[in-house]
């Protein structure tokens, strides 16, 4: 059989994407249909003799098995736990990272109220700890399970799916220090590559440095989010995570420089892949580096036997790997795009490498060497992008065509800051030799300026990102998936067909954008914001936005409106209310003002502790009635007195009335937001429909109202609530 390995992961990576979208339930299911499969495979003469059908068939049942084991071994136990409090005893993993005036450690739990136990979870405290990976933090934690970026998975694919943040405060914690004698290996290498980090900070400062660090170790921690924002704006955010182009380039490096020192080829093999794998335990065997990591072992290896390496059954290796050791890596979005990435260009790359090739041969030597090089950049993103466009578009909601400049104009510095980076960092060991880390220092921050500069420059190209609407997306997709299926069916016909169908397909994909972009911009959405009781709601109209209601605690917030900005790609709003400084209302104020700016931040009374995040927004306080004209066809109004705390959204001839509290008559309108405190008053059969944010009990509530004759939707946990209305004043209610 060729490429077993091949056939074996990419089963189940297959398998097991469609096992972490449809649940526990649907694998007793496919697990049935897999092992009848392979049975039948085997009873079938044709299908034995190739072989491949019931390899991929058992590959499909181990996959199932997998599965089925992790999610209720570990998976279950650990989600279970969330929204409980416990006192744990966790032992860090890291150094911890900062973000949102939080401080992130990846911890693994010893021991949960006296009970011996093994979860990895993220801590989320206040402020940074005095503390070392393998030193352990004791105290009573809050648990909460993350939810994984995309509704379309429903389980998370990170090793870390459950996170804790402590009830007093990480100043109320104690750490326990570890023992020199009991530090792991990992913490060692941890300490290794801090002082690396240092070495090169020593000799290159400021932003230069972060980008050398983050290229040498894929290590974002010390990133702006201005920073960051930039690179993913500019579309070339991959670069500054450890994957195959880096691993890549260092092999390739040190292979050469064996060669000039004339090493048997043997040794060769062997020193290189030794190499990769310090420097995969250097950068911390994130899901790219292994991927990457053991196509290159697989090829490496081979070659020391005199054995030729096959990419595309390395990958399946690498996916084989990955997947037994943690069956959800594959609801990972990194590990999706990553493996689809890779396999795109070993699928399609070589046959369009050598169309461009033909086309250029009769150029002058300079001239075809150097359109070769740009246009194999352009052709390598190209086929990458062929197979990661699905899950940009379902993962993220937007499509970055600036990416493909930007590769162009960075990726060709990048192995040279790479590498100067590198020997910046270890040339400090070499005693005389050391002073040679200034001429590197010098080569690696030109090339990190350089790329700074570039990537300032792209990300001013907002233009060039799009943010298609996923029903339209989802049909696009759907259509795709049909073209490439006739294509393919005519071009075993032996009829040409890539031409025609790439463009057949790159019509209907501006197609879809000029519609997004076009037929949906005058669109209003009010969406309410499932964050339990709190009451939030965004109002967003084409590039206008804003937030009413900014209440609950930390814990609710990251779970509902700092995540409901992100995914509506709300980097700045237009406008931030806070009805009245009640805990309810403006209890997270603080966490939504690190996630995003605002230019105007209305309340009655400025927190205390917003005060220096709110330093840059136009801040009105008003009395009883604030009122704003956020955009063309859609005014907010506010009003708090002793009897209402309410706000009035004006959209498209509509009327949507969010009451936070009442103890009179309720506002009319064309819609109620509530909680279910005020819907117990409300006379819902004066509204076209109700918005109900509450936690799980108030389904009931939902169900009693809709049966009365009222269209009405809870958030109950379930999902956030969008209320959309168009010029028309036609609207629609749905849960996202």
């Amino acid at each position: 059989m060729p490429r077993p390995f091949a056939v074996t992961g990419f089963t189940m990576f297959a398998v097991l994407l469609v096992l972490c979208c449809t649940g526990i339930r649907f694998c007793m299911v496919l697990t049935g249909f897999m092992l009848a499969l392979f049975v039948v495979s085997l009873l079938l003469k044709s299908a034995r003799a190739q072989r491949v059908f019931p390899a991929a068939a058992l590959a499909g049942f181990v996959a199932c098995v997998l599965f089925a084991v992790n999610y209720n071994v570990s998976y279950k136990p650990a989600v279970s736990l969330d929204e409980g409090t416990y006192k744990l005893t966790a032992a860090l993993k890291d150094s911890g990272s900062s973000r949102y005036e939080k401080w992130y450690y990846d911890a693994q739990i010893e021991t949960l109220d006296g009970e011996r136990c093994s979860y990895d979870v993220t801590l989320v405290l206040n402020k940074k700890i005095d503390a070392v990976p393998a030193d352990k933090v004791s105290g009573t934690f809050r648990i909460y399970a993350k939810k994984p970026n995309s509704d379309i998975l429903k389980i998370n694919g990170s090793g870390t799916v459950i996170g804790a943040y402590p009830e007093s405060g990480s100043e109320d914690l104690s750490v326990i220090k570890t023992n020199n004698a009991e530090v792991p290996l990992s913490y060692r290498i941890f300490l290794f590559r801090e002082k690396l980090k240092t070495n090169l900070r020593d000799v290159i400062s400021g932003e230069n440095a972060t980008i050398a660090a983050a290229l040498l170790f894929g290590r974002t921690s010390g990133f702006s989010d201005s920073l960051y924002s930039r690179f993913s704006a500019a579309g070339i955010s991959h670069i500054i995570c450890v994957s195959g182009l880096h691993l890549s380039v260092w092999s390739i490096f040190v292979l050469k420089a064996l060669g000039k020192a004339r090493v048997k080829r043997r040794a060769r093999g062997i020193i290189a892949s030794a190499f990769v794998v310090f420097y995969m335990a250097l950068t911390g065997f994130t899901f790219s580096v292994v991927r990457a990591g053991i196509m290159l072992l697989v090829m490496l290896l081979g070659s020391t036997v005199f054995r030729r390496g096959d990419s595309i059954n390395s990958l399946g290796i690498a996916a084989i790997a990955i997947l037994c050791k943690n069956p959800f890596a594959v609801a990972d979005t990194g590990f999706q795009l990553s493996f689809l990435a890779t396999l795109g260009i070993l699928l399609f790359l070589p046959k369009v490498n050598k169309k461009l090739k033909e086309k250029t041969k009769n150029l002058p030597h300079i001239l075809r060497t150097t359109l070769n090089y740009f246009l194999l950049i352009i052709a390598t993103c190209l086929c990458a992008g062929v197979l990661t466009l699905p899950v940009m578009i379902i993962t993220f909601g937007e499509i970055n065509l600036m990416s493909f400049v930007g590769n162009i104009v960075v990726v060709p510095v990048v192995s040279v800051c790479m590498i100067s980076a590198g020997f910046t960092a270890v040339l400090p060991f070499s005693g005389p030799l050391s002073v040679l880390k200034y001429p590197a220092g010098l080569l690696c921050s030109l090339c990190a300026k350089y790329i700074n500069s570039a990537v300032a420059f792209l990300s001013h190209f907002r233009f060039l990102t799009f943010y298609p609407r996923q029903n339209l997306a989802y049909i696009w997709l759907g259509g795709a998936m049909l073209i490439a299926a006739v294509a393919l069916f005519f071009a075993s016909k032996g009829k040409k067909t890539a031409v025609m169908t790439s463009v057949i397909l790159a019509a209907s994909f501006v197609s879809m954008l000029i519609v997004s972009d076009f037929f949906y911009s005058d669109l209003t959405e009010i969406t309410v914001i499932d964050n339990k009781n709190a009451l939030c709601v965004l109002v967003t109209k084409g590039d206008s936005s804003a937030l009413i209601g900014a209440g609950a605690d930390y814990y609710s917030t990251s779970r509902g409106t700092c995540s409901e900005l992100e995914k509506k790609h709300i980097d700045s709003l237009n406008l931030l209310v806070v009805p009245r400084d009640n805990y309810r209302e403006s209890g997270a104020v603080n966490e939504v003002l690190s996630c995003v700016k605002t230019d105007v931040f209305a309340c009655s009374k400025v927190p205390d502790y917003s005060a220096s995040l709110a330093h840059n927004s136009e801040i009105t306080q008003f009395g009883d009635r604030f009122v704003m004209q956020l955009c063309d066809g859609c005014r907010v109004t506010c009003v708090n007195n002793q009897n209402n705390c309410y706000a009035l959204i004006e959209a498209q001839g509509r009327k949507a009335v969010i009451v936070f509290n009442s103890d009179s008559e309720i506002p009319r309108g064309d819609f109620l937001i509530c909680k279910k405190e005020t819907l117990q008053i409300a006379d819902t059969a004066l509204y076209k429909g109700v918005i109900i944010s509450g936690d799980t009990d108030t389904v009931s509530l939902q169900n009693t109202v809709n049966s009365s004759g009222t269209l009405c939707a809870a958030t109950a946990g379930q999902g956030s609530v969008t209320l959309s209305v168009t010029p028309g004043s036609d609207y629609k209610l749905y849960r996202q």
